[in-house]
């Protein structure tokens, strides 16, 4: 008698890629949109598109997000940055840290709104998992 026995999943590293979303046209004129896995670091988005073109050129069938399309119909891939959509927390917190930065600068420093104001952005960045490394 075979005796069962339990194989862990394989699960992927989580080494910070990204998700992007992109708009896929063929020659039909129909447009589908897919959310892809992008690389990791601040050249994600070349790396995919680099990768994608050597695939779209020597291949005969491609992955984009959860379908796959036969390349010689792909007219137009093109990433989208739809308004309201969900941003990088590390963009937000660039965009915080900026805020804070130029009010600084322009000399408005002091008093009570000041703290409130930073105390917001602190807030905002610590919500988003940025904390001070001691």
């Amino acid at each position: 008698m075979l005796e069962r026995v339990r194989v862990p999943a394989v699960v992927a590293p989580e080494a910070g890629f990204r998700m992007g979303r992109v708009r896929i046209s063929d020659h039909s004129g129909h447009e589908d949109v897919r959310t892809v896995t992008l690389g990791d670091g601040p050249n994600a988005w070349a790396l995919w598109a680099h990768q994608t073109r050597f695939a779209l050129d020597n291949t005969q069938f491609i992955d984009l997000g959860d379908a796959v399309y036969r390349s010689a119909t792909i007219d137009r891939i093109e990433p989208l940055n739809e308004d309201g959509a969900e941003r990088e927390p590390m963009f937000d917190a660039l965009q915080a840290c900026l805020a804070a930065l130029t009010v600084i600068r322009d000399g408005q420093s002091e008093g009570p709104l000041m703290r409130q104001l930073c105390a917001g952005l602190l807030q905002s960045l610590e919500d988003r998992g940025f904390v001070l490394q001691p």
